[in-house]
């Protein structure tokens, strides 16, 4: 009798063992499938979401680099007078015309500091500045247009000297095309719009005498406006950080352009603005996600993506990050942050019923092993029993 019943306690246990072991290898194999799909589709969001603001950014370098390549040219060749401003006057407004891309582009004379510059303003509209040497001030005209003409709106003195600006200086000890470092542009009333960049480009003479450089400015208003309007998955954010030479990691570029600025006010009561940090971001995904980055920020290759996990207010976020691909120009981190649950919940929806199935599969099949062993037991022992008589020589008739 033990032995019959050890049999099928056996007989019981490997089937239930076998089935049991299908069940959880397809239930681990469905969950590792899982997590590499949403890995690979987290993978993929950031990768293309990167791809798409680096080549925004790169066309916004290309169009500055081209149009002072164009100009620089120009001057070169004295096909443009550098020295007569109203040819810059009428040169630098159709230029920012055919390029709603650049915000600002102008001419400062080496011999005389003498100025020009054509700029768009917030509205959009155009406005020239021409700074001309009066002894030993500089008389500032400032003109907007007005349909096909140009009105005087302002004329003062005295006018700052522009070589003494720093991104001359860089040019011009630079001998060569010189991105700046990312500053606050200002608006017409002198109060800090929005980060830009300036690119300054340096005008030889044939015998190699500095002539001037020229400038073309690129307002981050229009990227922002880009990076709000970019869709990275249903609830994910792009944003561009500054590595500055300082160390200071700084907020350049985000959806929401307000937050890319911050007011101090004084003692007496006079308010200046001041570009943000990313650990005094008013985002907190933006703090989180800088919080996680490496001292070391390395380009990945190609438009691959470094890949992060971090939480913000007790939810978990996937985020991405590399250098801009052409970084020689602009030491510049584009981030991503995409909340987890959207990547991976519609997969972990799917491995918990997956699970859920696999579990009561699992009880459906041990009511049926448990069955089957008995049915089959039964059989055996019958069969165990008659091969007893037989091997007894007690042979009855059945009935």
């Amino acid at each position: 009798m033990k032995r019959r019943v050890a049999f099928q306690v056996a007989l019981t246990t490997t089937m239930l063992v076998l089935v049991l072991g299908a069940v959880s290898v397809i239930t681990i194999a469905a969950y590792l499938n899982g997590r590499f799909t949403a890995d690979d589709l987290s993978t993929q969001i950031l990768k293309q979401s990167i791809q798409r603001v680096d080549q925004r950014v790169d066309s916004l370098f290309h169009t500055a680099i081209t149009q002072s390549n164009v100009h620089k040219n120009l001057i070169e060749s004295q096909s443009l007078d550098a020295s007569n401003q109203p040819d810059l006057a009428t040169s630098f407004p159709e230029a920012l015309l055919a390029h709603p891309e650049l915000s600002y582009l102008s001419f400062t004379s080496q011999t005389t500091g003498e100025y020009c510059h054509a700029t768009r303003n917030e509205k959009g509209e155009l406005r020239i500045r021409r700074v001309k040497r009066e002894g030993k001030q500089f008389q500032i005209r400032d003109y907007r247009r007005v349909e096909d003409s140009w009105e005087l709106v302002k004329d003062a003195t005295p006018g700052r000297d522009t070589r003494e600006r720093p991104w001359y200086q860089a040019a011009k000890n630079a001998g060569e095309q010189f991105w700046t470092e990312t500053y606050l542009f200002l608006g017409e009333d002198g109060t800090p719009e929005a980060p830009g960049v300036t690119l300054a480009t340096p005008v030889y003479a044939k015998d190699r005498n500095l002539v001037g450089v020229l400038t073309a400015d690129i307002n981050f208003t229009a990227l922002s406006k880009f990076l709000k309007q970019l869709k990275v998955g249903k609830n994910g954010q792009a944003f561009i950080i500054e590595l500055r030479g300082n160390g200071e990691r700084r907020l350049i570029a985000h959806a929401n352009d307000q937050i890319l600025t911050r007011a101090i006010k004084s003692e007496k009561g006079k308010t200046t603005y001041r570009a943000v940090s990313v650990q005094m971001a008013k985002d907190r995904l933006v703090r989180s996600f800088a919080s996680q980055l490496p001292k070391s920020i390395d380009r990945a290759d190609g438009h691959e993506v470094h890949k992060l996990a971090f939480d913000s207010a007790g939810e978990s976020y996937l985020g991405g990050y590399n250098l801009l691909q052409k970084s020689q120009r602009a030491p510049w981190v584009i981030g991503l942050t995409l909340p987890e649950e959207e990547v991976v919940g519609s997969i972990n929806r799917a491995n918990r019923i997956a699970i859920l199935i696999a579990i009561v599969s699992g009880l459906i099949v041990i009511v049926v092993a448990v069955y089957l062993s008995k049915r089959i037991a039964k059989a055996i022992n019958k069969l165990v029993d008659e091969t007893e008589e037989i091997a007894q020589f007690r042979l009855e008739p059945k009935e």
